[in-house]
């Protein structure tokens, strides 16, 4: 039996465990690292232009302080077809922000913002102030109360008169999509001295951070961080996101000019929450009966959608917004593409199983070079052996002289590796996709695949579903990672076939596998039909070119 061990032991390439220890790494580095981070009425708008264009050409910008009880708390409710915005007369707030156009997965309207519980996230719009200069007295403030008028179904206007018979406006307005416009305006003599800053400020309190926070300056982009202690002030900001994994709240000025961004964390019960306050204001103070105006994108992480905000308004950057990563230049093409197939199957499903044809199409010329030149590289395996021989421990020799053995049959040993180099991006490509697109938040395949954005649900034991078991999250193994381990050992033993194998590749043919299917399970339920769908392309391309490569020659 000992002979027998050594013997097979000496057939073991060390390099062999070197790959099993990389692939071993490379599954515990994935579940570790990875996956922790794997969704007009023209009428009304008439009378509003009119509303505005009164208000404009008056030299005395007051409203009716009767249209709204100065002692009415009442929220209201502005909306389009998109967007539900509800607003709260104290502190001017926006209380409740909805898409009217997504549901959770209790059928409610997404909430972007909500000042119902506790952890609450609500936008505040208002007049900041110089500390050192102004009397906080003449400003409103949070608990100051506004009178509030509805003038339209998509557009509202708040007023407030501080006790020295000042009046400050705030319009609010809803476009035909998704962006709040929010005007700005006092009244009073030119010859006044006031620092009346307009603002939006933005509060949440969470112990979870789930928001990438991130602002455009000099046409460069900078990421808000996660510590508690963070205190930021910049100027000459352009814009500011914050984005969840699907939404997105953005503001900026739709004319030229810069906004003072002003961030701090939040401390609540003495505990340090991963919170913030944030505050983006005016750079320059509003002049009494001259107008400012700041927007608000409120919608979906939507490449058309941001695409078209950032063109509309020169927004430098602004689709960094989405989280496509350093292979931004990859996945977009793709990304597109599927977009575009989905137009004509209107199943995400289908769309991926022919994406999938088209690459692996149009890679089919570079995986029969690659092919070729493992077949040749199998035919010399008797030369290579006898370099070996020959050339002993003289590792340099030996590679010389394969090189030059190389050279005379026109091999490309790095040809091989081509068709991997080339895949793996394209892989994380569509890794990308199918976590962050919303397109594919809530997009249903067939059967039981009602989500292509998340791991597939079924489980081999409660019999994908048969039995009604609760089993803990460890405890799971899905049919579409079992079909795609399944296919892909097929792929091996179908491109291995006819070509001669040492014990150790045969093993670790055998390895892989398994090994992919542990890691698959917390992939994306679309880009397991991709891969699925790539190992039967690529089963039924070898059986294809395995006349042709037959035929091959030294």
């Amino acid at each position: 039996m000992y002979t027998i061990g050594k013997k097979f032991y000496s057939h073991m390439d060390k390099r062999f465990f070197t790959v099993l220890l990389l692939c071993v790494s490379f599954l515990i580095g994935w579940q570790m690292f990875v996956v922790p981070f794997f969704t007009k009425d023209a009428e009304k708008q008439e009378i509003l232009a009119k509303k505005y264009e009164s208000l404009d050409q008056s030299s005395d910008l007051a409203i009716d302080a009767s249209i709204h009880s100065p002692h009415d708390t009442t929220s209201i409710d502005i909306e389009n077809d998109y967007v539900r915005v509800q607003i709260n007369p104290l502190g001017a707030t926006l209380s409740e922000v909805n898409l009217k156009k997504f549901l959770d997965d209790s059928g409610k309207e997404i909430e972007l913002l909500y000042d119902h519980s506790p952890r609450d996230y609500k936008g505040t719009v208002g007049f900041s102030y110089d500390a050192a200069v102004e009397q906080s007295d003449f400003y409103p403030s949070s608990q100051s109360l506004w009178n509030i008028h509805k003038i339209a179904e998509n557009a509202a206007v708040l007023q407030f008169q501080n006790k020295y018979g000042i009046r400050f406006y705030i319009s609010l307005e809803l476009d035909e999509s998704y962006i709040l416009s929010a005007k700005y305006w006092f009244d009073g003599d030119s010859s006044m001295k006031i620092s009346a800053y307009p603002f939006m400020k933005f509060q949440k309190n969470t112990k979870e951070y789930q928001y990438s926070i991130m602002y455009s300056k000099n046409d460069k982009l900078y990421e808000i961080g996660q510590s508690d202690d963070e205190r930021l002030t910049a100027n000459d900001v352009k814009w500011l996101g914050i984005g969840e994994k699907y939404w997105l709240l953005a503001t900026f000025f739709p004319q030229k000019g810069n906004m003072k961004l002003m961030v701090k964390s939040v401390e609540a019960e003495g505990v340090k929450l991963i919170g913030y306050r944030i505050m983006l204001r005016a750079d320059e103070a509003l002049l009494p009966n001259k107008k400012s105006e700041i927007l608000l994108f409120i919608g979906p992480k939507q490449h058309a959608v941001i695409q078209q905000c950032e063109e509309e308004y020169s927004l430098a950057l602004f689709h960094k917004n989405m989280d496509f990563g350093i292979l931004y230049f990859i996945v977009v093409p793709i990304y597109k593409l599927l977009i575009g197939i989905n137009k004509f199957t209107n199943n995400f499903g289908i769309s991926i199983i022919f994406l999938t044809i088209i690459i692996k199409t149009l890679l089919v010329p570079i995986a029969y070079s690659g092919a070729k030149n493992t077949k040749k590289i199998s035919l010399v395996a008797p030369e290579i052996e006898k370099i070996k021989q020959q050339y002993g421990n003289d590792k340099i020799g030996a590679h010389n002289a394969t090189m030059t053995l190389y050279k005379r049959y026109k091999i490309k040993p790095l040809r091989t590796l081509l068709m991997l180099l080339i895949q793996l991006p394209i892989f994380f490509s569509l890794y990308k996709i199918f976590s962050i697109a919303i397109e594919m938040r809530h997009a249903s395949f067939a059967f039981w695949i009602t989500d292509l954005s998340i791991p597939d649900p079924s489980n081999i034991f409660n019999l994908f579903g048969l039995l009604d078991l609760s089993l803990p999250s460890g405890l799971r193994l899905n049919l579409l990672s079992i079909l795609m381990a399944g296919t892909l050992f097929i792929q091996q033993q179908v491109q291995a076939y006819g070509i001669p194998q040492s014990p150790e590749h045969n093993l670790a043919f055998k390895i892989m596998p398994i090994i992919m299917l542990f890691i698959s399970l917390s992939f994306p339920s679309g880009l397991m039909i991709y891969w699925i769908t790539s190992n039967v392309f690529s089963i039924a391309q070898q059986f294809c070119m395995r006349y042709a490569l037959n035929s091959i020659k030294l």
